[in-house]
C-alpha cells in the first residue's frame, strides 16, 4: 500500500488525505480475520467463542513470520511484529497446523529476528501459547497410546484364553479322603480273605481225590 501511495504522488493525484500507518491497517486486518467475530454459516451467531476454529490467524501469523524474516526495514518490523500479540491461538485448530506455526516461531525466537522490545514481546506471546497446547497435544497423544496398548493387552490374554482348554480339577474335602482310604483297605482286605478261602478248598478237593485213589 506504500508502494501505491507512492506512484499517486509521482502521478500528482489527490492524496490530500493522510494515510493510515501499517500498524493501523494490520489491526484491522487482525480484528476482521478474527475467527471469533467471523460468521460460519451453520452454527449461528450465538456459538461458543472459544470453540473457534483459529488456522485463519495461524496462517496470518506464518505470512507475518515470512515477511519479518525477508528484506523488511526496522520500521517495517516494529509495525508488523507486534500484530503476533493480537492474534488469536485457538487449542480447537488443526494439530497440523499448531506444530507447523510452533515450529516457525520458534526459529524465529532462536534467530532473534526482531529487536525492538514490543516485537520481542508480541513474539514471545504467541510462543508461549503455542508452546502450551503443542505439550497438551503430546499428553493427549500419550494417553491414547497408553490406553490402546491396555486394549491390545487385555485383546491378547482374551485370545490366549479362549484358545486354551482349561482343565479344572475336583477338590476332595479331607472328610471324603478319609472315606476313600478306608473303603479302598476295607477292599483289599476283603480280596485277601476270598484268597485264603479259595486256597482252602482247593486243598480239601486234593485230599478227597487222593482218599478216593486209595480205596
Amino acid at each position: 500500500m506504500t508502494s501505491i501511495r507512492e506512484s499517486l504522488e509521482d502521478d500528482d493525484a489527490d492524496v490530500d488525505e493522510d494515510m493510515q500507518s501499517l500498524a493501523t491497517i494490520g489491526a484491522c486486518l487482525v480484528d476482521w480475520t478474527d475467527p471469533r467475530k467471523c460468521y460460519t454459516p451453520g452454527l449461528g451467531l450465538d456459538t461458543e467463542k472459544k470453540a473457534a476454529n483459529g488456522d485463519i490467524h495461524l496462517n496470518f501469523a506464518l505470512d507475518i513470520l515470512e515477511r519479518l524474516s525477508g528484506n523488511m526495514t526496522k520500521e517495517e518490523k516494529k509495525a508488523v511484529a507486534p500484530l503476533l500479540g493480537k492474534l488469536y491461538i485457538s487449542p480447537t485448530s488443526s494439530e497440523e497446523k499448531i506444530r507447523e506455526t510452533f515450529d516457525e516461531v520458534s526459529i524465529a525466537v532462536n534467530d532473534k529476528i526482531v529487536s525492538d522490545t514490543t516485537g520481542r514481546n508480541a513474539l514471545n506471546k504467541i510462543h508461549v501459547s503455542l508452546g502450551k497446547i503443542v505439550a497438551n497435544l503430546g499428553e493427549a497423544g500419550a494417553d491414547d497410546r497408553r490406553v490402546s496398548r491396555s486394549v491390545s493387552v487385555v485383546g491378547d490374554e482374551r485370545t490366549e484364553t479362549e484358545g486354551r482348554t482349561v482343565v479344572t480339577e475336583p477338590r476332595i474335602k479331607e472328610g471324603d479322603e478319609e472315606s476313600q482310604a478306608t473303603n479302598a483297605s476295607r477292599m483289599d482286605e476283603d480280596s485277601d480273605e476270598g484268597t485264603v478261602i479259595q486256597g482252602k478248598e482247593r486243598d480239601t478237593l486234593v485230599d478227597d481225590l487222593l482218599s478216593e485213589e486209595e480205596l
